[in-house]
């Protein structure tokens, strides 16, 4: 059980979304400071400096604190996902 408040319908929204494959996409707390909830995204790209290999990258969002319903959460992830890719 969480510790921590999670938006309503915003754990449900990240738990069945899927993008490329090798990408994550989870809910942390393992940000910087305060340890506000966060939407993480690692994404499984090419290395700009060198075009043979690939890495991952891994990209967080602070989660506003909003009370969203599920289609505005499903926009706000697929807005977070499409600055990454």
């Amino acid at each position: 059980m969480d510790t921590y408040w999670v938006p309503s319908g915003l754990r449900e929204v990240v738990e069945s979304t899927t993008f490329l494959p090798l990408w994550e996409i989870y809910l942390g707390h393992e940000n910087e400071s305060d340890g506000w909830l966060t939407l993480h995204i690692i994404s499984f790209t090419s290395n700009n400096y060198e075009q043979n290999k690939t890495m991952r990258v891994k990209h967080s969002f602070l989660v506003p604190m909003a009370t969203y319903n599920d289609r505005t959460w499903k926009a706000w992830v697929s807005d977070c996902y499409e600055k990454n890719s």
